[in-house]
């Protein structure tokens, strides 16, 4: 906490301690909000933070039918209880022959995960799309329930 007391020889430099006092406290206070208001920002930016990373094998077309690992990176804080991807095997013409889900669980903070996704088609080609994210430390539900469009990924 910063004093001031007046004194009429040094008020230039009582003026320059109070303003240098008045900003350190505010940008301490902006801080301060700042990082209690971090939660909902991650939440709604979840995207930016938790995402599948492409593999050979998840991106392109697959000539073997052998089942390959999808990366799911974890870059916030928490631990994300559940990732559902949804692997879509399709035809050169975008045409789906297969969609299946991989669950990937427990991902802890700042670290990637693997899931297995199962065998495909011969030939066709793969598309990853997170489906599903659940975090109940960052209180994160995707897709969104609730009708808070500032805070639409809040889990209920």
């Amino acid at each position: 906490m910063c004093i001031v007391t007046p004194n009429p020889h040094k008020m230039k430099t009582n003026s320059t301690l109070t303003l240098a006092c008045l900003t350190v406290a505010g940008m301490v206070g902006y801080y301060v909000y700042a990082g209690q208001n971090s939660t909902p920002t991650l939440r709604n930016n979840w995207m930016h933070y938790i995402y599948t990373e492409s593999t050979d094998n998840a991106s392109g077309r697959i000539d073997e039918t052998n089942a390959f690992q999808i990366p799911v990176r974890n870059n916030t804080d928490y631990l994300v209880d559940e990732v559902d991807v949804t692997v879509s095997y399709r035809k050169e013409a975008g045409e789906v022959l297969k969609d299946e889900k991989v669950a990937i669980f427990n991902i802890p903070p700042h670290s990637v995960k693997l899931g297995t996704a199962p065998n495909g088609p011969r030939g066709s080609n793969v598309q990853l799309k997170i489906s599903e994210v659940i975090s109940h430390s960052l209180n994160l539900c995707y897709p969104g329930s609730n009708r808070d469009y500032h805070d639409p990924y809040k889990c209920n």
